[in-house]
């Protein structure tokens, strides 16, 4: 009983080091990606609101084979040029879908104004 005791003891002993985790992983990248979400889209500027720039986002369909362009990927891509510049919202000004552009299949173009919201 002793022994089995010990045994688990000193088992157990060795599994409570402390390990240190290092990732060869760039976190910017990751940050970059998550950064849309802090950007709310509005339908009017709000009153609290400062304008930073016009900005624009785009869906480009590349391939017949690939998903159309879409309004979500659009905006998507506005919030994250917000975001690029400090904004934490978007105020939509339309979103249009273009014909015969070069390289583009179907394309949907966003256009809006970043703006920082002061809290």
């Amino acid at each position: 009983m002793h022994r089995t005791l010990a045994f688990a003891l000193l088992l157990l002993g060795g599994c409570s080091n402390t390990y240190d985790f290092s990732s060869n992983l760039d976190p910017e990248p990751i940050k970059d990606y998550f950064s849309t979400g802090s950007v709310a889209i509005y339908d009017a500027m709000p009153a609290n609101a400062e304008r930073l720039a016009f900005i624009d986002g785009s869906s480009c369909q590349t391939d017949v084979s690939l998903p159309p362009a879409s309004e979500v990927e659009a905006r998507t891509e506005l919030r994250h040029t917000a975001a690029q510049l400090g904004a934490n919202g978007v105020v939509l000004s339309q979103c249009v879908a273009l014909e015969e552009l070069p390289g583009c299949v179907t394309n949907i173009l966003c256009s809006g104004q970043a703006i920082k919201i002061k809290q």
